[in-house]
């Protein structure tokens, strides 16, 4: 029965996909090379069933898991939520579809605040990764490989497929695409920016390990301190008083950030996580001033500004002091928290395309109600192209989920 539900599925999503790509584009090399890694993919899922017999179940996330620590979960489908609605804020905003002053103010707050997402996620990276465990670099290497750098390559092409930029398949075209992969030089990809940080932070998160191996409690909760306190020096100072300091802490960057996470998960930690959701509401009044009083308030408040960590911590002690509440997760939960990363990576595509192309959905619409509505149709767009492209395309490339 499994097996025979399985094949169903696949050969559904195949035909349907293959036929699509021919009506898109009629490229023959395209639609073969297509038709070669789904069939890949097809004889993976034969080999993971017979491997592992919860396999479809795992596929959607059907069965809870009582050893898994459920708080991380929703901070995923956090981050995805709060990814969505900043962009979907901002285009609105850069276009001027918010006309009313006092509702754009407003919308920018939210749309900094959201902005936290970042921070969630790598400080997520640093909660799940950094504690320390017997792992080869190789080994650590190849698993973020498989799961990480292939699906970001796999989810580049489909947009140079989908926006054009390759039509018709040649080894000069194919070179640009790559060539301009490496370098970052995807403008119309503004939300990868961020992937290729997660991606570096990777790079360096075997090697932190064994930094924070035996490192006494109090000297790690005294770097993430000096982590927020420089990160405050080398931004907000140079902003108010206009003197910059010769002094830096290089830890002071996403590094450091991927080291909050793991020390917020700590269980010395937990003392603390009542100071820390205080701190983050502090920092969100100083956010809403700034958004209201300076030009510069992005610069000042975003990414590793000191309020944005300030913010994100905040979220992720609140998320963690409940976690005894949080101790299992709705079905909706669990799907979104399986696929949040091909999600992040596909939103943009169903959010520019899908939720403000075809339907027409503005944040603003309906007395500021439409943002909800774009929320709601950008996540079921990017959950359902993140299942099908992750099935049919990256599982080609994996031996087993």
């Amino acid at each position: 029965m499994k097996h025979t539900t399985l094949r169903i599925i696949d050969w559904t999503l195949a035909v349907v996909l293959l036929l699509g790509l021919w009506h898109y584009n009629h490229s023959v090399v395209i639609t073969v090379i297509a038709a070669v890694v789904f069939m890949i993919a097809m004889s993976n899922h034969k080999k993971n069933l017979r491997m592992n017999g919860n396999y479809l179940y795992n596929l959607f996330a059907l069965k809870e898991n009582n050893n898994r620590i459920y708080a991380f979960d929703y901070l995923r489908v956090l981050a995805v939520v709060f990814v969505i609605l900043t962009h979907a804020i901002k285009l609105d905003l850069a276009d001027g579809l918010i006309v009313d002053a006092n509702r754009a103010q407003i919308f920018s707050c939210f749309q900094v605040f959201f902005l936290s997402c970042n921070l969630i996620y790598v400080m997520l990276s640093g909660a799940l990764l950094m504690p320390y465990r017997e792992e080869s670099l190789g080994h650590f290497f190849k698993r973020r490989f498989v799961r990480v750098l292939i699906p970001m390559i796999i989810y580049y092409a489909f947009y140079m497929w989908i926006t054009r930029e390759i039509v018709e398949f040649s080894w000069g075209a194919l070179w640009t695409v790559c060539v301009n992969f490496l370098i970052g030089n995807i403008p119309k990809l503004p939300h990868f920016g961020m992937i290729y940080i997660i991606v570096c932070t990777y790079l360096m998160i075997p090697f932190l390990r064994y930094m924070v191996k035996d490192m006494p409690y109090k000297t790690l909760t005294g770097l993430v301190l000096m982590i927020v306190v420089f990160s405050g020096l080398e931004l907000i100072l140079p902003a108010f008083t206009g003197v910059s300091l010769m002094f830096t802490f290089e830890l002071a960057s996403w590094a450091g950030v991927t080291l909050i996470g793991y020390w917020l998960t700590r269980p010395e930690t937990k003392k603390y996580y009542r100071n820390l959701i205080v701190l983050g509401l502090a920092a969100v009044a100083v956010m809403v001033w700034m958004v209201y009083n300076r030009d510069d308030y992005i610069t000042l408040t975003t990414n590793i500004s000191p309020i944005m960590e300030c913010i994100s911590m905040g979220i992720f002690a609140l998320f963690m002091m409940g976690r005894n509440l949080l101790n299992h997760a709705g079905w909706l939960v669990r799907i979104i928290s399986k696929y949040s990363y091909s999600m992040i990576l596909v939103h943009w595509w169903a959010l520019l395309w899908i939720t403000r192309g075809i339907l027409g959905i503005q944040v603003d619409s309906y007395y500021g109600v439409g943002v909800v509505f774009s929320l709601i149709v950008t996540i079921a767009v990017s959950l359902v192209v993140a299942f099908v492209v992750d099935h049919m395309v990256v599982d080609a490339f994996t031996q087993s989920k």
